[in-house]
């Protein structure tokens, strides 16, 4: 894949899934998430994200949070399994 293809796919995701929860994945051990509204749960072996239309629920061991800006978070510790928890609508 050419340099410039991986930067106009993340744009194009800008379009079609504005404001959802992304998850950025470096190896095993690192996860920068965007795009959160807040954490609704956090111990060694889970974190729960919520965002706009669900929750990511990340679980592992040693998991932390090593940096936190607004919007935007890195999560640290061996990732097992991440999941996504749409919100159901009621109506």
């Amino acid at each position: 894949m050419k340099k410039g293809c991986v930067s106009a796919l993340l744009t194009w995701l800008d379009d079609v899934l504005p404001g959802r929860i992304r998850l950025y994945a470096v190896g095993f051990e690192r996860l920068m998430v965007e795009n959160y509204r807040f954490v609704s749960e956090l111990s060694q072996n889970r974190i729960v994200l919520e965002g706009s239309d669900g929750n990511v629920l990340i679980e592992g061991n040693g998991l932390g949070i090593s940096e936190m800006r607004k919007g935007a978070l890195i999560v640290t510790g061996a990732v097992a399994c991440v999941a996504f928890q749409r919100r159901r609508l009621d109506g």
